[in-house]
């Protein structure tokens, strides 16, 4: 992940309409340094590749849109079977997920 880019994600409010009825929601933004012709599924899937599988044990929905040609978004929902605990062990995990966001919006697709 090219570290200048990743200087530049954003955490953004989540506006996706997919994932209502969510427990959890966060969305983080990059504006590219030019346009990228690769559908929001190559660079989610690139980007869950660099993650070493870790994101795959976390049930819930991630939602990736070029809402402009040099610009992507990536919203995650999350859908707790057990609210307490989840939101305990949320709080924690949660930090991680923060910083393997950068890693998924940020991947080179070739």
């Amino acid at each position: 992940m090219p570290v200048q880019l990743a200087k530049q994600v954003r955490r953004v409010e989540p506006s996706d309409p997919v994932g209502g009825g969510h427990d959890y929601a966060d969305a983080f933004e990059v504006d590219l340094p030019g346009p990228d012709p690769h559908p929001p599924e190559d660079w989610l899937r690139a980007g869950l590749a660099a993650t070493g599988g870790v994101v795959k044990r976390i049930v819930g929905v991630l939602v990736g849109r070029r809402v402009e040609p040099s610009r992507r978004v990536m919203t995650t929902f999350l859908y707790f079977r057990r609210p307490v605990l989840a939101r305990l062990v949320w709080f924690f995990v949660g930090l991680g997920h923060r910083r393997t966001a950068l890693k998924v919006i940020t991947a080179k697709t070739d």
